[in-house]
């Protein structure tokens, strides 16, 4: 797979979750982001991507040191 950044070619790999109190991550859309006021504080829909342990595949760019994780959303 090519990076996205930079379109070198991406090393293949995995990641493992690990920490005892590591929780997860949540995924907000550009479009959520957006919102305002009231609906941006309390009406934000969000996606939770829960990370506790396991091991998922990932690819490496060794060129912009960035990470692309393949997990499954909670929802």
């Amino acid at each position: 797979m090519n990076c996205l950044c930079c379109g070198t070619e991406m090393e293949t790999g995995t990641v493992e979750g690990r920490g005892e109190f590591f929780e997860g991550y949540e995924f907000t859309s550009k479009k959520e982001m957006q919102k305002k006021g009231i609906k941006g504080y309390f009406l934000r829909n969000t996606v939770s991507i829960p990370m506790y342990g396991g091991v998922f595949p990932a690819w490496h760019c060794p060129k912009c040191k960035k990470a692309l994780l393949w997990l499954d959303s909670a929802e």
